[in-house]
């Protein structure tokens, strides 16, 4: 996953977002049927990145880290969990509030690879 693609799916999913609660407070949809008729949205977003019922369980590494410096809009030693490692030195992870996010390698902690 390089950062160019994963920037779009977090775009992407940021419109998904959006138009989730714009059909809640904006229109007064009952939130289960807000759900339903975003579902497709989240799936798709769900098997590009390979998460949730599409977790690639041999890729999957899931170890628990911090970032050891500031990334982007992320302080240093927020705690995340390593979802996989691409071969370009870029992770996926999640955060403690469930944000994924695409780091590098190089800014996690006890993460030894042939990458950072």
């Amino acid at each position: 996953m390089d950062k160019k693609t994963f920037d779009l799916l977090d775009e992407y999913k940021n419109e998904e977002n959006k138009l989730y609660f714009r059909l809640i407070e904006e229109e007064k949809m009952d939130m289960e049927k807000a759900d339903n008729l975003v579902e497709g949205f989240t799936d798709l977003y769900e098997r590009i990145l390979k998460i949730g019922k599409y977790l690639d369980e041999d890729m999957y590494i899931g170890k628990e880290t911090y970032l050891i410096k500031k990334y982007e809009d992320f302080e240093a030693y927020l705690k995340l969990n390593v979802i996989y490692i691409y071969e370009n030195g870029m992770a996926l992870c999640e955060t403690t509030t469930m944000l994924i996010q695409l780091i590098p390698v190089k800014y996690l902690a006890n993460i030894e690879t042939d990458f950072n």
